[in-house]
């Protein structure tokens, strides 16, 4: 057999067309799932809307510089804004032109990621948090920094 290019390279090849062909048998071999109905399809694209529409906000944040004043550069890199936004920002549904917008989009695959702030003497603070796949224990505190479960 003569491969078309010799010493490391076409041999290199070689084993990957090997292994690209193997993979490609093996894969018409695998059993055949039933069809989905109409309803099914339906239900499934329903329910999987939300993580679609949500992904790309997500996008947006951390790696689209035109996205404003919440641009993070990327995962796991906090960013406060600091200007007030008003009704010509996009990136937050109904943003109050009084406010501190702080942010981060977290990439927790590898690693759980500890986010840890200072007690505010305030009742106007809130932490926002969303897990797609898990919940989030959040305590509740006061300034005077009795914790509670909700």
């Amino acid at each position: 057999m003569r491969l078309g290019t010799t010493g490391p390279i076409g041999l290199i090849t070689w084993i990957l067309t090997l292994f690209v062909a193997v993979g490609f048998s093996t894969t018409a071999k695998a059993e055949k799932t039933a069809p989905l109905s109409r309803e099914q399809v339906t239900n499934i694209v329903e329910r999987s809307y939300q993580y679609v529409a949500m992904y790309n906000v997500i996008q947006k944040h951390a790696f689209d510089p035109v996205s404003g004043a919440m641009f993070t550069d990327g995962f796991n890199r906090p960013v406060a804004a600091t200007t007030l936004m008003d009704h010509t920002y996009q990136g937050i549904a109904r943003p109050n032109n009084d406010t501190f917008y702080q942010g981060a989009v977290l990439d927790l695959r590898s690693e759980p990621i500890i986010v840890e702030y200072p007690a505010i003497d305030s009742k106007y603070v809130v932490l926002e948090t969303s897990g797609y796949s898990h919940y989030c224990e959040v305590p509740m505190a006061s300034s005077e920094g009795d914790f509670k479960k909700p």
